[in-house]
């Protein structure tokens, strides 16, 4: 009986919270990406540092948010802020807050790790999303 209990509650759950769309991934090195078409399909910008390396991310599928962290070589550091637009009011223990399009990026300190969330909004045209124009 208490396994059928237990099977029940499972299965009600799982039909509640619904299919999980969550997808953890993880690469050594930015060519590593690249090469898993990354950049291509929007899931990391093309700015992140030459160097990033460590790479982990979960990709929230049915939200187009995504969430992670890479470490990068400390000398690409300020290549890489010149691309971002500081946001201090946004930053959180010792790391400075930047933005760039729908991505926010966290650097720590020592200007080597860095954590982002982008979530992608669903009322843009894919032509504004991916900077295509349509000529209007």
């Amino acid at each position: 009986m208490i396994l059928r209990y237990t099977a029940v509650s499972i299965f009600a759950t799982c039909l509640v919270t619904g299919c999980d769309e969550s997808v953890p991934l993880n690469y050594s090195t930015r060519a590593d990406a690249n090469a898993e078409s990354l950049f291509a399909r929007g899931w990391l910008p093309e700015i992140i540092p030459p160097s990033s390396r460590n790479i982990s991310m979960r990709n929230e599928l049915d939200l187009n948010i995504s969430n992670g962290e890479f470490s990068f070589e400390q000398s690409d550091h300020d290549a890489f802020v010149t691309q971002l637009e500081r946001e201090s009011s946004r930053d959180e223990g010792g790391s400075l807050a930047y933005v760039y399009h729908e991505w926010t990026f966290w650097i720590n300190g020592d200007k080597n790790h860095c954590r982002f969330h982008m979530r992608l909004t669903r009322n843009k045209k894919q032509s504004e999303q991916d900077g295509t124009s349509n000529g209007g």
